[in-house]
């Protein structure tokens, strides 16, 4: 068995990938894992920073992974949290994936100096999620619903947009896979293709139809190639 360990995008809980657990090949089992602040850890507090979430998740990681060998897949702030689990797992000299999925994110390098979106006041901040994906329109427009997921969403922009790139010598040595949407216009393919130049491994960017949100508009599409690249790394194991 191999396990996924999946991180959501900002504002979302891990539940978003429960729909692949419907998809994904038999011999891969797919493990969302919970950020704080939202679906079964409402009650928890937000993270401080990037860092903190990392270290969370490399310790659950270290704990539920087992004897099994595992991958990793982050969309939009889940590749930004992945990225620094990656380094913690070296650190504490745990195993390290089979391959790693980073979707939709600019690489952490280009990050130093990212305007301070979530200290807008809230009519701006709104505007700049609905840039994102419009559907959220009507959860805004939900008072009960504008009170939970406004703190949260801002909450996850902070840590994003408050992020300290560590430029570490040893790159990523795992193959890296990278999706990102011919329609996302939140990020530009230079944003894309600068993630090569953390890795040192097998790299490999993924385009797919849509938005920045492709992952949900192309569910069977995106868990086929992710159930593809991880067959062929099965097969050598």
């Amino acid at each position: 068995m191999l396990k996924l360990y999946c991180v959501p995008y900002s504002g979302a809980s891990a539940t978003i990938y429960s729909k692949w657990t419907r998809i994904v090949n038999e011999g891969i089992e797919i493990v969302p894992l919970e950020l704080a602040g939202r679906g079964r850890r409402m009650k928890d507090d937000f993270y401080k920073d990037v860092d903190e979430a990392a270290e969370e998740l490399s310790e659950i990681i270290i704990h539920d992974a087992g004897d099994c060998d595992y991958a990793f897949f982050g969309h939009s702030l889940g590749a930004r949290i992945i990225y620094d689990v990656y380094y913690k797992l070296v650190d504490k000299g745990f195993r390290l994936p089979i391959k790693i999925f980073f979707s939709a994110s600019k690489a952490p390098q280009l990050l130093c100096g990212e305007t301070k979106r979530y200290q807008l006041p809230d009519d701006q901040f709104i505007n700049v999620v609905l840039n994102y994906d419009v559907n959220t329109k009507a959860v805004f427009e939900n008072k009960e619903l504008y009170d939970i997921f406004v703190p949260l969403i801002r909450a996850d922009f902070r840590i994003y947009e408050e992020y300290k790139f560590d430029n570490r010598e040893d790159k990523i040595v795992v193959p890296v896979v990278v999706f990102y949407g011919e329609s996302d216009d939140t990020l530009q393919i230079t944003d894309i293709e600068s993630w090569r130049e953390v890795t040192s491994g097998e790299f490999k960017l993924i385009p797919f139809e849509g938005t920045h949100f492709f992952i949900n508009e192309n569910v069977t599409k995106v868990v086929n190639v992710v159930n593809e690249e991880l067959m062929q790394v099965i097969g050598i194991l």
